[in-house]
């Protein structure tokens, strides 16, 4: 019997029931729900453990300050989640948190110290965290998720713009058809990610100045034998192509052609 009401389709679900939510479903729901520091780290339960979050032995975050290396990490990551929020917006839902719970830690309605805090965030740490994550997503992945019993990975790229400063201009500069002090830095970034699961596994970053298939070349170390390629046609050579076959990785990529109609190689 079907399940559908194509004229009275709010009757779906009270003549055959919701369909059911999956696991990510629910943790998207518990996210966007949270009114808390404290809702907010429930919701991830144990993908973050605590163990990454732990006061370092020396530097910004190995001294028990208003905005401890945990407190801004959960503060900053609930920013991220509700990008529409400002500085100010969310350092007041931090007060309103500490209020709430009684800590003795008060918080300064500025933002000037969040947003020191937040610059001082370890990369080492971001990156130990989103491996984590990573890893984990793609542990519990049901084997009704693979293609036949394989792990497909997604390869895309993107730019993104940076803060105008000095050492962003060194490091990643605009581009060349803008004038001086007329655009921003420009960073590149090539990412794979797991189809099954969503997750990102691994990044490559560099200026615009460098190609995106070279970050590509960079990322081959993450594939497993068996694994397949998907990806678009920026990312087609001869080279990558019989590069991956050596390493037991089939690839599912759009044909790159020359004005002429010859397939690109390396």
């Amino acid at each position: 019997m079907r399940n559908k009401t194509p004229f009275l389709p709010n009757f779906g679900s009270l003549l055959f029931g919701r369909t059911p939510k999956s696991e990510q479903s629910k943790a998207h729901e518990k996210l966007q729900s949270a009114q808390s520091l404290g809702d907010l780290k429930a919701a991830c339960g144990d993908s973050i453990p605590d163990n990454f979050l732990a006061p370092t032995a020396k530097g910004a975050h190995s001294r028990r300050r208003q905005y401890s290396l945990p407190v801004v990490f959960w503060t900053f990551l609930a920013q991220v989640l509700s990008p529409n929020i400002s500085c100010r917006e969310i350092v007041r839902r931090l007060q309103a948190w500490r209020i709430a719970s009684g800590t003795e830690i008060e918080s300064s309605p500025q933002t000037v110290a969040f947003c020191k805090a937040r610059c001082k965030l370890p990369e080492k740490t971001l990156t130990d965290i989103s491996k984590h994550i990573a890893n984990r997503c793609e542990r519990n992945i049901p084997q009704d998720a693979l293609w036949k019993g394989r792990h497909v990975k997604i390869i895309d790229g993107t730019t993104i713009s940076m803060p105008d400063t000095l050492a962003n201009q060194e490091q990643y500069p605009q581009h060349s058809s803008q004038k001086p002090g007329c655009g921003f830095p420009l960073m590149r970034l090539v990412g794979l990610f797991s189809l099954a699961s969503g997750a990102l596994l691994h990044f490559a970053k560099s200026s615009i100045h460098v190609h995106e298939t070279l970050l590509f070349g960079q990322i081959w170390g993450i594939f497993e034998k068996d694994d397949i390629l998907l990806g678009d046609r920026g990312f087609c050579s001869f080279y990558a192509l019989s590069e991956l076959k050596k390493r037991g990785i089939d690839s599912v990529i759009r044909l790159s052609k020359e004005p002429r109609g010859k397939p690109r190689g390396i």
